[in-house]
């Protein structure tokens, strides 16, 4: 088992010759390391032909988004930091 540099752990399963024209790569990975949108990318990456177009678009955030984050992002450092101050020790 690997890990990258936050020690996630991710397994990368690679048959070279799966059959005569093409091979098979199969990556075990916790959802925590990347979701669905960041995962496509690299593995259209590992293909012959990189056809990055068929991809969903991510587009920045709009005002509303911002102003949502901006006022949860407080309350839940809060919140994290209460979780950890009431740890069992």
């Amino acid at each position: 088992m690997a890990t990258d540099m936050r020690g996630i752990p991710f397994v990368w399963y690679f048959f070279p010759e799966f059959d005569e024209s093409s091979g098979r790569l199969i990556i075990h990975v916790n959802h925590a390391y990347t979701d669905a949108a960041g995962m496509f990318p690299i593995l259209t990456a590992f293909t012959e032909d990189q056809d990055f177009k068929g991809l969903a678009k991510v587009g920045a955030p709009t005002f509303w988004q911002k102003f949502v984050l901006s006022l949860i992002f407080p309350i839940s450092i809060l919140e994290l930091g209460y979780d950890v101050l009431s740890l069992p020790i």
